[in-house]
Formats: C-alpha cells, sequence, structure tokens
C-alpha cells in the first residue's frame, strides 16, 4: 500500500523544489508535474523525490491533522521521513 503524504513548498527552482513536511525538508524534481507550483502550494511527493501533482490547501491541511492524530508528533516526523526517501542515517 502507497500513502502520499501532502508536502509544504518551501522553495522553487527550475525543476526542482524543496518542500517540507512535519519539519522534514526535501529537495524534490518537478519534472513529472504538468502545472506550474509556487511556493506556499501543497503538492504529493511520490518515490521519495517527484513531485506528482498539486492539492488543495484545505485537503492539505486535513489529510496532515488526521496523520499528527494517528501518530503524534515525533511518529509523524518519522514518516515524513520515511515517506520523503530518508532514514535517520542520513539525518
Amino acid at each position: 500500500m502507497c500513502m502520499a503524504i501532502p508536502s509544504l513548498v518551501i522553495a522553487v527552482r527550475d525543476m526542482s523544489a524543496t518542500v517540507e513536511c512535519f519539519g522534514v525538508a526535501r529537495e524534490v524534481s518537478m519534472a513529472l508535474l504538468s502545472e506550474p507550483i509556487e511556493v506556499g502550494d501543497y503538492v504529493v511527493v511520490r518515490a521519495g523525490r517527484y513531485v506528482v501533482e498539486r492539492v488543495d490547501r484545505d485537503s492539505a491541511l486535513q489529510t496532515l491533522s488526521v496523520i499528527e492524530q494517528l501518530f503524534g508528533d515525533d511518529e509523524a516526523e518519522a514518516f515524513a521521513e520515511q515517506r520523503l526517501g530518508l532514514s535517520a542515517a542520513s539525518g
């Protein structure tokens, strides 16, 4: 099963962006995205490094809130690291 977590765009450069999810920042590619994104948008990242779609803010915040309630702050951060393709060793 694959679960996508919305990530906040905090910087945009050419075909890449920096996104943040539960305090974890990650550089991702926008090569697969068919629409422009801006700082402040929420996006879905697949395979730890590719933005595949932009999602509306309200839906993104609702999803993040549910994840936080289910896992708590520390577990949500670890979950975000896993979903963004990071490991504790790379941290």
